[in-house]
């Protein structure tokens, strides 16, 4: 599929193709869930320091939508050896909910881990939880003299780990509410807290800082674990625990894999342009085979763990200037999504014609889909074949 087949609306494909939802202005902010099988949501910063909240379904849209929403106009795009079946469905995107209580620029954005909550963070001081539906703020948490950077729920959804520009870390208690531990090893940053990531089981917690370091520390008492410095004077932007809990993925310019027991590393993903951008989004595949990243040019790359091989890559098409802030976009698999490699199978569909390696040998996809989400609203479902 040629890059000129994007619609600025949407267009729909049923086999390896992307799907694609225009938003509206522009921001340098995005998060994304999902909620449910057909539904993306996406919280990104609008006008006068608000946050708006969007949803994109695919199919009929269930009660809580169908009285707000519009729809798209859809634009089908097919090849020559099938027609596309998503000619029937409805595709509609709704502006849920507009966030007005920020008074200053807002400098993070979280989603929950069950999609229903929000924390986000401004520069008047304050981190607001509320609800993603009605946008009823739930918890102000006050951060007297420091900007917060980034943001990240626990799994369980009870913690809300809190970085700011100062290098420290506050783990903010939901329940009492109240501020549970505070971490303080990031001595040297210049700018603060790049990226927090809990792992899997809620005990440990990695934090990246403008130190060039990722490091591991309890997430209950903030005792020190584990310090990985293999990224020397690269940056250390993002971070993301595997699903199994062994492994970290951490960087800025390139993605280092490495053992969150040891720090012993596994693998270096280099084939993002980094001269004049850098990865600002990294998501692991439900099974932890493989990676999502995108970088602020609009590159998505997935790739497979185990060899650092690309399996799939695009550039996103963008509906105005180029984004430039420190998350500019975001990820999020489905997830049951599942990518591995096959022998003797025929290639995949991809927006250039046969999913493979750069090598040219075809992966086997089951049930992948993941949701891709620039700066400016731009949103795609990058949907890779199932088959048998």
């Amino acid at each position: 599929m040629e890059q000129s087949a994007v619609a600025v609306r949407s267009f729909s494909m049923d086999h390896g193709r992307v799907c694609q939802a225009y938003l509206g202005a522009h921001t340098d902010l995005v998060a994304l869930a999902w909620r449910g099988r057909s539904r993306t949501l996406l919280a990104c910063v609008g006008p006068a320091h608000t946050v708006e909240v969007w949803v994109y379904w695919e199919g009929a849209p269930d009660a809580d939508a169908s009285g707000a929403a519009r729809s798209l106009n859809s634009t089908i795009v097919v090849d020559s050896q099938r027609l596309a079946s998503a000619l029937d469905r409805r595709s509609a995107c709704v502006l849920q909910t507009t966030y007005y209580e920020h008074t200053g620029e807002v400098t993070a954005l979280a989603w929950s881990p069950a999609a229903s909550l929000i924390a986000s963070a401004s520069e008047d001081g304050t981190v607001r939880v509320w609800d993603a539906r009605t946008g009823v703020t739930c918890l102000v948490e006050r951060q007297a003299c420091v900007v917060v950077r980034t943001l990240s729920w626990s799994p369980d959804g009870c913690f809300l780990a809190i970085g700011c520009d100062d290098n420290s870390i506050r783990v903010l208690d939901m329940l009492k509410p109240c501020i549970a531990v505070s971490y303080y090893g990031h001595a040297h940053g210049r700018y603060g807290i790049d990226a927090l990531a809990w792992s899997p089981d809620g005990c440990r917690i990695a934090s990246a800082g403008d130190d060039a370091s990722v490091q591991i520390w309890d997430a209950r008492s903030g005792r020190h674990l584990l310090t990985y410095d293999g990224h020397r004077e690269q940056w250390a932007l993002v971070a993301a625990w595997s699903p199994d809990g062994r492994w970290l993925a951490s960087g800025g310019d390139d993605i280092h894999v490495w053992n969150a027991a040891t720090g012993e590393r596994r693998q270096i993903y280099s084939a993002h342009e980094y001269t004049q951008n850098w990865i600002d989004a990294l998501a692991w595949s439900p099974d932890g085979r493989s990676i999502a990243t995108s970088s602020t040019d609009r590159v998505l790359n997935i790739w497979y763990v185990a060899t650092a091989r690309t399996l799939y890559s695009q550039v996103h098409p963008g509906y105005g200037e180029p984004c430039y802030g420190l998350r500019a976009n975001a990820l999020a698999w489905f997830p049951d999504s599942r990518v591995r490699p096959v022998h003797g199978a025929r290639g995949l569909q991809d927006h250039a014609g046969a999913l493979s390696d750069r090598d040219h040998r075809p992966f086997h996809v089951v049930s992948c889909c993941l949701a891709f989400a620039s700066c400016d609203k731009t949103v795609s479902l990058v949907r890779l074949p199932i088959e048998e």
